[in-house]
């Protein structure tokens, strides 16, 4: 099948930059003291056709007004940008000049780059990265200027933020499957303020605990990292923070206690949030060999499949010992008769090798062997473990009296793709995920209708269980996608002869007419929902206040990337860059969709151009 001209909703790369502590004064003139803060770099993405976007990012520069440049990143990191969904990861913690800096260089090299993508069927393909003229990509430099009257004023004792992304939806389109390649165009986005509401990962060794104060700090290493400095961050704990430390869970206090009593260097990883004011507090953590690179191999990802107790795992496997990473594979895993199966927040003692089933995400510790396409992991050995973590699906609704769902997407993979035989008590009794069966768990569905697009996160039914009394699926919480402020995206294209217009343009909205797009698409969730190229035009409407927005112009082939804050000052931008005679050749943008007015509520909206 030739799958030509897709706009990916799949990826972003996203720098938090959170300069803290330190003595002395600032004003608003450039800084020429060598007073320094901290800065705090996170990476993050959003789940789409990419199964894995794996490249090594070598350079992450800020740029002071004075002309001096400071390098954040310690040492070539490989990243997949496709494994961070829903979450963002803590990627370095610098130390910087105080004073005000303009703009950011992100260095990308795609010498030894891994990107898959998925078709309409859930199949894996291995893509070519190319430029605009076809040729393949090596390296990449992208460049932003903090422009619009807004700079990055990193000041004494002052905490600031910045948010860095690195959208992979706008750099990204699909030329075609057969053969399969991706033509890439890099866009680099910045926000001064951090996304609260998203989740944020942190991944170390353990430096010391406090259990006073509640907290403990962790000596960075992002990633497969295991030996260079990425800096230290502290972590906040409270008493609802869920634990698993060598197998065993906690909460709270009795937690924190579990973990005061490891050795520092002990791994450990963490999941939650930053405030405001720049602290970053648990709600989860792993410790000791309940964390997967500690000492163990490990295979992540989502079960695909299910023969007896074989299971096959798509997704990717680490070989601690060798220290190499194999991503985006179909890895199986044997599930001894007495694996431990563990869930955070639950009772491991209530759980055992038959609770996991056909889209259920897992992180499984034991012993790789194997090469290539081949890898088997073997759980026999009594330290082993399966941890399962809420499997996220997103579908549209069949019904609300009973929940059901026509599921699009299991942990980002379509639903084409897994093989629910077995699943069921009997093979008519199998889960269908064109008509998937919920249990809401109490959970109330009162705002939700039939043709509603929703992300519901949970876990499926034990293996071999379902039947007509038993749903297919135990709900933890419900989202309706009209609610979420990325839940949706606009992707348009043009050609370089007729380009794309503004129809009208205010501090509030911005309607683009799209009769002459040679493509476009509009998805919730990554399900289209209908936006036909050649007819009628897309209203943006700001979601952001005036001033708040992260509006980004490019010019194809030009290295830097201009930043703006409102949709006026965009719209004048757009103007004079049609009058100079430039071509609008593609839009992405995302945002909460508005079903009764087909509008998309945004507060960032990405625009390439073409001299």
């Amino acid at each position: 099948m030739q799958y030509v001209g897709r706009w990916v909703f799949a990826a972003g790369f996203s720098a938090a930059l959170l300069a803290g502590c330190g003595g002395g004064s600032g004003t608003g003139n450039e800084s020429t003291s060598e007073e320094t803060s901290m800065l705090t770099v996170s990476l993050t993405d959003a789940e789409g056709d990419f199964l894995g976007y794996t490249v090594d990012v070598t350079s992450l520069k800020l740029e002071r007004a004075n002309g001096d440049t400071v390098e954040t990143v310690p040492n070539s990191t490989r990243v997949d940008f496709a494994q961070y969904t829903d979450l963002s990861e803590f990627f370095t913690i610098a130390t910087v000049p105080v004073g005000n800096y303009t703009g950011a260089e992100l260095r990308l090299d795609y010498s030894n780059a891994d990107i898959v993508i998925q078709d309409e069927n859930g199949q894996a393909l291995t893509a070519e990265a190319v430029d605009s003229d076809g040729q393949p990509i090596t390296t990449l430099t992208v460049h932003i200027d903090f422009n619009d009257g807004k700079l990055l004023k990193v000041r004494p004792g002052v905490p600031a933020t910045m948010m860095v992304d690195f959208d992979l939806d706008a750099s990204n389109h699909i030329l075609s499957t057969s053969p399969a390649k991706v033509e890439v165009e890099p866009f680099l986005v910045a926000d001064l303020e951090l996304d609260e509401d998203k989740t944020h990962r942190a991944r170390g060794l353990l430096a010391s605990t406090d259990t006073e104060n509640n907290q403990f700090t962790l000596n960075v290493r992002p990633f497969f990292v295991k030996l260079t400095h990425y800096g230290s961050l502290n972590v906040h704990v409270t008493d609802s923070t869920g634990y698993e430390v060598n197998g065993v869970t906690f909460t709270g206090t009795n937690g924190l206690s579990a973990l005061a009593a490891l050795e520092a260097g002990t791994p450990v990883v963490a999941e939650g949030n930053v405030t405001a004011e720049g602290g970053y507090t648990a709600t989860q953590v792993l410790a000791g060999s309940s964390v997967p690179w500690a000492g163990k191999d490990y295979v992540q990802g989502t079960v695909i499949k299910r023969v007896a107790d074989t299971l096959t795992v798509r997704g990717y496997s680490v070989d601690t010992e060798d220290g190499f990473a194999v991503f985006n594979s179909d890895i199986t895993v044997n599930l001894d008769t007495d694996v431990r199966v563990t869930r955070l927040n639950e009772n491991a003692s209530l759980l055992n090798k038959d609770d996991i089933s056909i889209g259920a995400g897992i992180s499984a510790l034991g012993t790789l062997s194997g090469t290539g396409d081949a890898l088997t992991l073997d759980t026999s050995s009594e330290d082993d473990l399966v941890r399962q973590w809420p499997t996220t699906l997103k579908g549209r609704v069949l019904g609300t009296a009973s929940f059901t769902l026509d599921a699009d997407f299991f942990n980002g993979r379509r639903a084409a793709a897994l093989d629910f035989s077995g699943t069921g008590v009997s093979p008519a009794s199998d889960s269908d995920p064109d008509h998937y069966r919920i249990d809401p768990n109490g959970l109330t569905l009162g705002n939700l209708s039939v043709n509603d697009i929703v992300k519901v996160k949970g876990y499926p039914a034990s293996f071999g269980t379902v039947d007509s009394d038993t749903e297919d699926f135990t709900a933890l919480s419900v989202i309706d996608l009209k609610t979420d402020t990325r839940g949706a995206g606009v992707g348009i294209r043009w050609t370089g002869e007729t380009g794309g217009s503004v129809v009208s343009a205010s501090d509030t909205q911005l309607v683009i007419d799209v009769s002459a797009a040679t493509s476009s698409t509009f998805r919730v969730a990554g399900v289209d929902i209908g936006l036909d190229a050649g007819t009628g035009t897309v209203t943006l409407d700001a979601l952001a206040a005036s001033g708040k927005g992260r509006y980004a112009v490019k010019t194809r082939g030009v290295r830097g990337i201009q930043m703006f804050h409102s949709l006026t000052s965009l719209a004048a931008e757009l103007d004079a860059r049609v009058s100079a005679g430039q071509k609008m050749v593609a839009l992405v943008s995302h945002g909460r969709y508005t079903g009764a007015t087909n509008t998309l509520d945004t507060a960032n909206i990405t625009i390439l151009f073409e001299q």
